[in-house]
């Protein structure tokens, strides 16, 4: 993942609610500041919705979460590399 820091006087953002994050996304949730997401590794791939429920893959470790579709979150510019 392709990480760039932008100083918030350049850049304002408000969260999303998880539930309007199409799948494939790459989010953190909004009472996690930037800089603590990237020291604790909490940044989250959207893998799936449903009832109310949305699945999250952590991309450091892989662990698979599930959370309700109602919390704020902030979503990231991300980029893939698959390596064959």
């Amino acid at each position: 993942m392709e990480v760039v820091q932008v100083k918030p006087e350049e850049k304002k953002e408000k969260p999303s609610i998880l539930k309007n994050v199409e799948k494939g996304k790459v989010i953190r949730f909004a009472n996690v500041s930037f800089e603590e997401a990237l020291k604790e590794d909490l940044f989250y791939f959207v893998l799936s919705s449903k009832d109310k429920r949305v699945k999250l893959v952590n991309l450091s470790n892989a662990e698979q979460i599930e959370r309700d579709d109602v919390w704020e979150v902030y979503v990231h510019a991300s980029k893939m590399s698959i390596i064959k």
